[in-house]
């Protein structure tokens, strides 16, 4: 007896062990988890995402909502109609709207909605007096249905000329500021190409500067424009009439900028061919200060630092050609032209600066260039150091891509304190290990020529825009606008930006679960000493070993291989992305299923006496109500035979295995229509894609898992009832008939067996049926692709669900195994208290003298 209490003693604490592991992992991992999304560079503002064509620009804006961080302003414009928009009636050119961004946490302040594109967004001062700077906005009139533009391959809005409206808007609130004049809300109905404002509003000077630019009549989109000036009551000032040719919305020049210019601010006016600088003094504005000719046609141009000691910046101007005129600031006048190398269609010049008054400048110019042959789009990036006698090719990029892809931009930031401003490249790069390209945005210090930080995101970068530092690392961050979507990042190697308002359970969370890790660790220690096991033992349960581990195996490679297809290296999380909810759907359900398989082996390992106990007490309930039978529940006596044959291990696992897949892929088809995931996806990495899994893994495999947690009461039940030879004996008390002696884990089983297995059948041949697997294996050409979409097929889709439910009943009976006697003893306790007689019999008594080998039987052809 004593020695059966200390082994009862022994084994009864696996279950707090378990527990104990249980709780480690769900606080570990969880903490992983809840650390990824609040510890985090940036977030992903993608609000009217795939609601319409459109293009998002982004620019900083004031602080509207008074918390001490700068927010952001986001307009949506409509440039052409999206490839996956062909023939879909609901997508209009007729869409447009304004956005005010939360600075620290990307939420919605206000936003304008629009009947269409709103076309620019210019910052400008205070004019309605509430302490915020506010907005001028240029919204086009278009008609309602795309036409084809020989200017491009998609279909465009059909704008209507001269009948644009420009109005203000408050930054604080959002509302339209009203004007004095003409329809008390529109300046102007031509075209704004360029704005400046002029801040102080009781000079008796105007405040807005124009570029206004009004159709010659034809299609040819040629313009006459006037550099008008206006107040912002809406009274025109002045007006100069210049001639203008063909022109583009997204073309730079002609284009208008405030000039520093000894004490004062001039307005720079650049055209094609000329440059002025116009005097904003109240006696003569707009009479130019000097009015110079310009070699060659402007296609772009950048201002840069003092490179002559006069005190004023100079001027970078920029050909298709690829020609720089070097232009200085005090008269105008051309310092030198030099040419960058290559045959390429020069479009874009821009500068970063440096370390003040060393008279040097960096600039970066962006040539691109179409080889008909190889269908390829070359790319030349050169940076250049310019001084006033000379230049110098400092660092080039060069790429050959099938599309427009190597960028770069200033970051507005120096990061590394050598007084040189960081410039961000941006990149599409091919890993080896993936089959899909990675968009990467690296920092990087040109003067070391060393890379400070690389994020990798799945959306592209169209403008960097520098942004108030939110991350708290003391250098500025930075915003960009990519098609449909605003990406807010932290400039310094990914940095915390802890309990960002994207997730406001954020802290509570985080302690919760810091407390939970901290109870299993203290679990572990105080019950581990008092658990004892020998290598013997674990290796004579071999199949529970080899499954398990080759369960965990499989499910922590999986998901780190799909990691690294999804290329997430640098720890950045951004919510509402693609990749962010895919890895939140997977962190989910892995963590879940980690730590919810020893769990469960204790909860079985726990309450099956009480669950068998159930099952006894339902089988002599059925028993009252029928009369017709002679009926009785015993103990049969096992004897020595203690051992369960691996046969029936594997039996066991059947109808957990059937439980689980039919509620799993039940749930599936159930909700996914519900939540609207999709069942197919016609390319690899894609949104519908990134939609389809997280179906999968939300709707299928999460309810899969919890099957074996909502049916513990049966699975453990009807195993302790066959461990501890529980049957019970019936016989017809009128009808000759011989009783039966039966386990009543068989009478249990067979309530829930055959409608198990049947829609475990039917539920797993409906999502065959009704899921598309032909997105794995789109890339025929590349054997990595096919050989990952193979992988990925089996092992979501046939090896989870199926190891899922071998490895949690097997790691269960293993530890109810571990403790036996003490649970057989528990429920013989329970069932003695109810007047049972468990007593173990021997039912095998028709053989008095033991059990009789039969005789093999003559057969015919013996006799």
């Amino acid at each position: 007896m004593n020695e059966q209490k200390k082994k009862l003693a022994r084994t009864h604490p696996i279950n707090y062990v378990l527990l104990a592991v249980s709780l480690i992992i769900f606080g570990s991992l969880g903490l992983i988890f809840i650390t990824q999304m609040e510890l985090q560079p940036g977030w992903l503002w993608e609000d009217v995402s795939r609601t319409n064509s459109m293009e998002i620009s982004v620019l900083a804006g004031d602080d509207f909502n008074d918390d001490g961080i700068s927010d952001a302003i986001a307009y949506a414009d409509v440039l052409n109609q999206d490839r996956d928009y062909f023939g879909n009636p609901s997508d209009r050119p007729n869409y447009g709207n304004i956005y005010a961004l939360d600075g620290s946490s990307g939420t919605r302040i206000w936003n304008n909605t629009y009947n269409n594109p709103v076309k620019r967004v210019y910052e400008i001062m205070d004019v309605d007096g509430d302490g915020y700077r506010d907005y001028f906005a240029e919204i086009a009139s278009v008609g309602p249905d795309w036409v084809i533009s020989e200017h491009s391959d998609h279909p465009v809005p059909e704008i209507i000329p001269d009948d644009y409206f420009n109005i203000l808007i408050s930054g604080h609130k959002g509302d339209e500021i009203p004007i004095a004049v003409g329809d008390n809300r529109s300046f102007t109905n031509y075209f704004v190409h360029d704005l400046v404002s002029l801040n102080n509003l009781n000079d008796n000077r105007p405040d807005l500067v124009f570029l206004e630019c009004r159709t010659k009549g034809n299609e040819t989109y040629e313009y006459n424009y006037n550099v008008s000036s206006y107040f912002v009551n809406g009274t025109k000032y002045d007006s100069t009439f210049l001639k203008f040719g063909w022109i583009r919305e997204q073309d730079v020049i002609p284009a208008l900028h405030l000039f520093p210019y000894g004490s004062e601010e001039h307005i720079l006016l650049i055209d094609q061919t000329r440059i002025f600088l116009l005097n904003s003094s109240e006696s003569n504005f707009l009479d130019p200060i000097f009015n110079e000719t310009i070699t060659g046609y402007s296609r772009d141009y950048a201002i840069t630092e003092d490179l002559n000691g006069d005190l004023i910046r100079e001027i970078f101007l920029l050909n298709d050609e690829g020609n720089v005129s070097i232009v200085n600031g005090f008269d105008g006048t051309t310092i030198r032209v030099f040419n960058a190398p290559g045959d390429y269609n020069f479009h874009e010049i821009d500068t970063f600066s440096s370390n003040p008054g060393d008279m040097e400048a960096f600039v970066v110019i962006k040539g691109h260039n179409y080889d008909e042959i190889t269908e390829l789009r070359k790319t030349q990036i050169l940076i250049y150091l310019i001084t006033e006698t000379g230049e110098d090719i400092f660092k080039a990029y060069h790429e050959e891509t099938e599309d427009d892809s190597l960028d770069i931009f200033p970051l507005g930031e120096d990061m590394d304190g050598d007084n040189v401003e960081e410039l961000v490249i941006f990149e599409r790069i091919y890993p080896w290990y993936s089959t899909t390209e990675v968009r990467r945005l690296s920092i990087v210090s040109v003067p070391e020529n060393k890379v400070l930080a690389v994020v990798n995101l799945d959306t592209g970068a169209q403008k960097i825009v520098p942004f108030q530092d939110i991350s708290n690392d003391g250098k500025g961050d930075m915003l960009f606008s990519s098609h449909d979507k605003i990406v807010a990042l932290a400039s310094s190697k990914p940095q915390a930006i802890w309990l960002s308002p994207e997730f406001t359970l954020g802290l509570p969370l985080f302690i919760t679960l810091a407390v939970v890790l901290c109870i299993g660790i203290f679990l572990a220690i105080l019950k581990g000493r008092k658990l004892s096991f020998s290598r013997k033992s674990v290796k004579e349960h071999k199949l529970t070993v080899y499954v398990n581990v080759a369960a965990i195996v499989l499910m922590s490679v999986t998901f780190l291989l799909f990691l690294i297809q999804l290329n997430i290296f640098n720890n950045t999380l951004i919510p509402s992305q693609n990749m962010t909810n895919i890895v939140i759907s997977f962190l989910t359900v892995i963590i879940t299923w980690y730590g919810t398989l020893p769990l469960t082996a204790a909860l079985y390992n726990r309450f099956a006496p009480r669950f068998a106990y159930t099952f006894v007490k339902l089988r002599a309930l059925f028993f009252k109500i029928s009369k017709s039978y002679n009926s009785d529940i015993l103990v049969v006596d096992m004897k020595d035979r203690k051992e369960i044959g691996t046969v029936i291990q594997l039996k066991r696992v059947i109808l957990p295995l059937m439980l689980s897949i039919a509620i799993g892929f039940y749930a599936y088809g159930l909700l996914t229509p519900i939540l609207g995931y999709p069942n197919n996806f016609e390319i690899f990495g894609s949104t519908e894609f990134f939609q389809f899994m997280n179906g999968y893994m939300l709707c299928c495999i999460f309810p899969m898992i919890l099957t074996f947690l909502v049916f513990s009461f049966f699975i453990s039940g009807n195993f302790l009832l066959d461990d501890a030879g529980v049957v019970y004996f019936r016989q017809s008390k009128k009808y000759r008939q011989p009783g039966d002696i039966e386990p009543i884990s068989i009478w249990a089983q067979s309530i829930v067996k055959g409608i198990a297995g049947i829609s475990a059948i039917l539920t797993l041949i409906n999502f065959l049926g009704a899921v598309d697997f032909s997105g794995f294996f789109t890339d025929t050409e590349n054997i990595t692709g096919l050989l990952f979409g193979f992988l990925i097929t089996l092992v979501f889709f046939v090896a989870i669900p199926f190891l899922t439910a071998f490895s949690y009943v097997l790691l269960a009976g293993e530890v109810m195994e571990f403790s036996m006697d003490f649970n057989m003893q528990k429920l013989y306790s329970l069932m003695e208290k109810k007047g049972y007689d468990t007593t173990p019999r021997d039912i095998t008594n028709i053989y008095p003298e033991g059990f009789i080998v039969r005789k093999k039987s003559i057969t015919d052809d013996q006799e």
